[in-house]
Parts: C-alpha cells; sequence; structure tokens
C-alpha cells in the first residue's frame, strides 16, 4: 500500500533530528513518489479504459516496464480443447515451436501453470521432475528465441476460465531475484484479467449484432442500474414516468429480454455500460 510521504522516517544514520534533515533532498523525494504514485494512476486508468484487445495490450506493455518485462503472451484456456492467444508480443518463432506442428495451438506451460494453480518462474517449473519434457526445455527454447527470465501467472476468470500471462525479459541479464519480483505482478495480472475478460464478452457478442439502442434508451436504463424509480430518473433528465416507461419497453424488445435486470446485464455485454 503506498503511504503519504510525510509517514515515511527520511533519518539517515547519524541524523539525530528531524531539523537535520537536507529539505532540499527531502523535497526531491517527495517529487519523486508523487510523480511514482501518479504515473501507476494513470497506467491503470488506461487498462480501464481499454475497449479492444489491442488497446489492453498497448496498456499491458506500459504495466509491464516497470518491472522490466518487456515480452508477454496472454492465454486463454477453458480446460479443454484448443487455447487462444488473446493478445501477443512474443516472437512468432516461439509462438510457432509452442504450437509444436499441431493443428490447434495448445502452449505446455499453460497447463502447467493452470495445474499448479499460482505464479512460478520457468527455471523453477523446469526443475520439476514430474513435468513433461516441454515444461523442462521450456526456458531454454525460450532463451533461444530471446524470451528470459520468464514467470508465468495463472488468473481465475469470472465464467471459471484461465487468463494465462506469460511474461519475459528481452535482457538475459536482469535477473529475477526472488519470488516477491513475481508477486508483485500477481495484482497488476489480476487488473488486467478483468479488463481483458470484459473486452472478450463484447467482442464475442459481435458489433453487427449489437441491439440499436438510442442515447436516451441506454441513459435510462443506467439510471436503472443505478436503482433509480421511474419517477427519480423522470426528474433527473426532464422526462415524463410513463416516456421513461416507454423507453425502457423499447430497449427490452430491442435487447430480446423480458425483465429490467436482464436488459442491464445484456447492456454491459454489448458494451454500452458497465456494470
Amino acid at each position: 500500500m503506498c503511504r503519504d510521504v510525510e509517514q515515511f522516517d527520511f533519518l539517515e544514520p547519524g541524523v539525530e533530528h528531524a531539523d537535520e534533515v537536507d529539505h532540499g533532498e527531502l523535497s526531491r523525494v517527495d517529487r519523486s513518489l508523487r510523480l511514482q504514485t501518479a504515473n501507476v494512476g494513470e497506467t491503470f486508468s488506461s487498462i480501464a479504459a481499454a475497449k479492444t484487445s489491442d488497446e489492453l495490450a498497448a496498456a499491458l506493455g506500459r504495466v509491464l516496464i516497470d518491472e522490466c518485462f518487456d515480452q508477454f503472451l496472454v492465454i486463454r484456456s477453458d480446460g479443454f480443447g484448443e487455447h487462444r492467444i488473446l493478445v501477443r508480443s512474443q516472437p512468432l518463432p516461439f509462438v510457432q515451436w509452442q504450437q509444436g506442428g499441431r493443428g490447434a495451438f495448445r502452449d505446455a506451460m499453460t497447463d502447467y501453470a493452470v495445474t499448479q494453480g499460482r505464479p512460478l518462474t520457468w527455471i523453477e517449473a523446469g526443475a520439476d521432475d514430474r513435468a513433461g519434457t516441454d515444461i523442462q526445455n521450456y526456458a531454454a527454447t525460450a532463451s533461444q528465441c530471446g524470451l528470459h527470465n520468464g514467470v508465468s501467472i495463472p488468473i481465475l476468470t469470472a465464467d471459471n476460465g484461465q487468463h494465462v500471462f506469460h511474461l519475459s525479459r528481452s535482457s538475459p541479464d536482469l535477473k529475477i531475484d526472488d519470488q516477491s519480483a513475481v508477486w508483485r505482478l500477481v495484482s497488476k495480472c489480476l487488473v488486467l484479467s478483468q479488463r481483458l475478460h470484459r473486452i472478450e464478452q463484447v467482442e464475442s457478442f459481435g458489433h453487427a449484432q449489437r441491439p440499436n439502442l438510442s442515447a436516451r434508451e441506454i441513459e435510462v436504463l443506467r439510471w436503472i442500474k443505478d436503482g433509480k424509480s421511474y419517477a427519480e430518473i423522470g426528474q433527473i433528465i426532464n422526462i415524463s414516468s410513463k416516456t421513461v416507461e416507454f423507453h425502457i419497453a423499447n430497449a427490452l424488445r430491442k435487447l430480446g429480454v423480458a425483465n429490467r435486470i436482464s436488459a442491464i446485464i445484456a447492456c454491459s455485454k454489448h458494451g454500452f455500460f458497465d456494470l
């Protein structure tokens, strides 16, 4: 958790009183901390604002560069059948090696990470005697493709699937010193996974199937989502309760649903607004 700069103890060895502190240095540290906090907020805002996989990939790159990870592959696994690549920056030769000449794409490290149910480094996975040869050779093959010091992080999705984040570094000199470096990534991947799941829902519906709701119908349903009554909505947007009811009836018909709760859920899935 970030603490306010006033809560930090800046007294160095040999400095016994606060009035001996170099206040110019303190101001520099203060500005640095505030800048870092602002950058974090801006980065996570870009995640929340992402509407497509491409926009999320760009946000993902900005998040990971803070931890010196500059290569990534995010895979969707439903526990059976083919894996689906959602976003990637990893070089194509490594992805082709993962496919292994099979018709369907299925990544061994994704299955292994899901089975383990926790974040793990590729070196750690390769040391598991019970793992298959694909896992034991994974880190070495990745290094040949310019991917070093990799880590895989499985995140359970709201629909009981898995997003598995495979992160690595272009430089072999940047080592993963301890498990704390891995766990620092988990909270970031959780946020990314939530937004990615939201984008998956919207993109799976497709723009061609998106109902043609009017701006007023969307506005009224948004107020319904927030718990407002017909009368309250009418007062807020300056129309009668009967007109509110008319817009809701039209929206239900266009969405093909029977009640307001289903309409709100459908609007969220179609990307009209977030729940």
